[in-house]
């Protein structure tokens, strides 16, 4: 964390630098807390898909799970829209899902293939993932 707070401190740009999708794909839910209070939006969509965040393994987990039909072998697609949450459901991690929706993220918006992480969780199936989707929304509608 303190390498990403002196990246940050020497004007690092959040904006666009997948650094919250990342967190979000580690399940490093300080890190993420920190991204967020230094300005980071938790529903940022990363727009364009650089070498650091080459889709390649996100594609091919999405076509094990059926997630994508129509998968492309292009390793570096040019647009992919993915959340932090899409990377968090994505990889499996339970608590950063959790994390985020708690914090305000959105599960019903949708990547460039159209789907929401939501409809990503679903589709995978796994229990902690579903509940940790389900349980912070209605958690953060009780205390609205």
């Amino acid at each position: 964390m303190e390498v990403v707070e002196l990246l940050l401190d020497y004007g690092a740009q959040l904006e666009q630098s997948g650094a919250i999708h990342h967190a979000a794909k580690k399940g490093r839910i300080a890190v993420m807390n920190f991204i967020l209070k230094r300005g980071a939006d938790i529903d940022e969509q990363l727009w364009k898909n650089d070498y650091m965040f080459s889709s390649r393994h996100r594609t091919k987990l999405k076509r094990n799970y059926g997630i994508v039909s129509d998968v492309t072998y292009n390793r570096r697609p040019e647009w992919t829209h993915e959340t932090p949450l899409h990377f968090s459901v994505l990889y499996h991690q339970v608590g950063a899902t959790a994390w985020l929706m708690e914090s305000g993220a959105d599960a019903d918006i949708r990547d460039a293939k159209g789907w929401s992480a939501r409809a990503m969780a679903i589709k995978i199936g796994d229990p902690g993932l579903l509940e940790a989707l389900t349980l912070s929304t209605t958690r953060r509608i009780a205390q609205s």
